[in-house]
């Protein structure tokens, strides 16, 4: 089974100049909680100690992204990226004390003895780690085969190929991760960006070839092209009930309203219930709230999106 995991409160962080307040924290980590995110991601976009790499105070400090996320996060996983070489050890070691129930290790090319150090600072203690190949889309294949057989001696919850470019799609995505697959024996994550408007099919790919984890950000919200909409690749793979699927719309608009970013429920809506937009005002002149139009409509799904083609 494919976990969705969220990235939002990290990497969207890129759009307001990694200023993302408490208040925002607390607020989606919640909502993420309540339609069942198993695994949240918070903090700087640059990773532990990012404000000291910017040169510029964030929003708030590492630990306390990680406070507030966790007071408000129930069932769901909190936990922090870092990128080798940048945080410090003992910034990695504050986190685990602070609470961080995983660490995601970014590692670049240039980076992979730092990596294996930080591997050796998590060795042990209570956080799942998660190995982070930066870039990967851009590594040599013998590259990526001789790290994944360093970090092969580590405990890790799942590994990560990484498309930071956003260069992968079709082919290019299933050749890649299969053989990311074919050099690592363990659960596999896979995050996209959206420069090539790939991120999503290239998740869904991920996902049919049986990665354990894949990336998304409420609204798509993120470094450069974005990343996979979190809301429609749990509508796609994870949830069935309209009501949950409505609320997680409703929780990346109101990320985008919180974060100045431009927003539409119903472009989402619509797709996901196969509804032509034209229908949309006669829809809601009926003075019926969004929500009970959305559950409706997604019930009534035309018959050519809940089929299953390949057995006619």
């Amino acid at each position: 089974m494919t976990t969705v995991f969220d990235c939002t409160l990290r990497d969207s962080s890129y759009v307001v100049d990694f200023m993302l307040d408490l208040d925002t924290t607390r607020t989606i980590t919640k909502g993420l909680a309540e339609v069942g995110v198993s695994h949240i991601e918070v903090g700087h976009g640059l990773g532990l100690g990012g404000a000291r790499l910017h040169g510029k105070a964030a929003g708030a400090s590492d630990g306390a992204y990680l406070e507030a996320a966790l007071s408000s996060a129930g069932a769901s996983k909190v936990g922090c990226f870092l990128i080798a070489g940048n945080a410090t050890l003992d910034e990695v070691g504050r986190c685990v004390a602070d609470g961080a129930q995983f660490i995601r290790v970014g590692i670049q090319d240039n980076t992979v003895e730092a990596s294996l150090e930080v591997m050796e600072v998590l060795r042990g203690r209570r956080v799942e780690v998660f190995p982070f190949l930066m870039a990967t889309s851009i590594w040599p294949p013998d590259e990526i085969e001789g790290v994944l057989e360093r970090l092969a001696a580590y405990e890790t919850a799942g590994c990560y190929y990484v498309d930071s470019a956003g260069c992968l799609y079709g082919a290019r995505t299933a050749a890649a991760l299969t053989h990311f697959d074919g050099n690592w024996a363990g659960a596999r994550g896979f995050h996209g960006h959206n420069n090539l408007q790939s991120a999503i099919p290239n998740c869904l790919q991920a996902a049919e070839l049986g990665y354990a984890f894949i990336d998304g950000t409420l609204g798509g919200f993120g470094r450069s092209g974005g990343n996979a909409p979190t809301e429609i690749l749990l509508s796609l793979l994870t949830l069935d009930d309209p009501d949950r699927i409505s609320a997680v719309i409703a929780l990346a608009e109101e990320f985008s309203r919180r974060v100045g970013q431009p927003y539409d429920y119903w472009n989402v809506a619509l797709g996901l219930t196969g509804t032509h937009s034209r229908h949309l005002a006669r829809l809601l002149a009926g003075g019926r709230s969004r929500e009970v139009v959305f559950r409706d409509l997604y019930l009534e799904r035309p018959r050519s999106l809940t089929a299953d083609f390949a057995g006619g």
